[in-house]
């Protein structure tokens, strides 16, 4: 994950030139939309996991409403579930989440000069060296890399249709696109689903700033 993230960013440097260049300059440090959250150690992603509980338990029925705050503790939670997300945690700044015009976007805040570059493999770190090669100005300021799409139940989970777009700072591009790009095919768009424990998601809709779900218990061995 970490390894497809550093490729995503210097494929957009490289699409975007001269024209990310000047947005950037002119942006400053743009804030992530919707809410943020810092997740750098256990205690925020126990805030996180605590929060989503609260949620899930105070549930309608089998619907639950999320804000774009319970949303960004939904994120936290499942990307903490696994072991490639976990690190990605490690490595980020700040996750965040917005609900807005019938889409959710959702996304991570890091500064490449602030990785432990013990911590990537040769081949993250020959990535790095490229993207700080491509556009010097990637190199030291936090980067915003985000998704947004229609979110949609999908094998117990919520995931992500082919109308979504990926961002850094200004510039979007459809998934389709990255994922042809990188021959990552379906299996890019699979690892962007999202879990809740103990719960399936079989329908997803949202309703003006707020992602509503509805649950059934997941099976044991789920």
């Amino acid at each position: 994950m970490i390894k497809k993230l550093l490729v995503l960013v210097l494929f957009l440097a490289l699409v975007a030139g001269v024209v990310l260049f000047f947005a950037l300059y002119r942006s400053g440090d743009e804030p992530a939309p919707g809410a943020s959250a810092a997740v750098g150690d256990d205690r925020a992603v126990s805030a996180a996991r605590d929060r989503l509980e609260t949620v899930v338990s105070r549930r309608s029925g089998s619907e639950v409403r999320l804000s774009e705050e319970d949303l960004q503790s939904l994120l936290v939670t499942a990307l903490a579930e696994h072991p490639k997300g976990r690190r990605l945690l490690e490595l980020s700044k700040s996750v965040s989440a917005a609900i807005e015009e019938g889409r959710v976007e959702v996304g991570i805040t890091v500064n490449l000069a602030e990785i432990p570059r013990e911590s990537l493999s040769e081949e993250e770190l020959e990535i790095v060296h490229k993207i700080e090669a491509t556009l010097p100005i990637l190199a030291d300021r936090d980067l915003y890399l985000g998704l947004d799409g229609v979110p949609r139940a999908r094998d117990g989970s919520i995931a992500f249709d082919r109308d979504s777009r990926v961002h850094l700072a200004f510039l979007r591009l459809p998934i389709e696109t990255v994922a042809e790009q990188f021959g990552f095919g379906d299996r890019f768009r699979e690892e962007l689903t999202f879990d809740l424990p103990y719960f399936q998601v079989d329908e997803v809709r949202v309703e003006n700033d707020t992602l509503v779900l509805a649950l059934s218990a997941r099976e044991r061995g789920h």
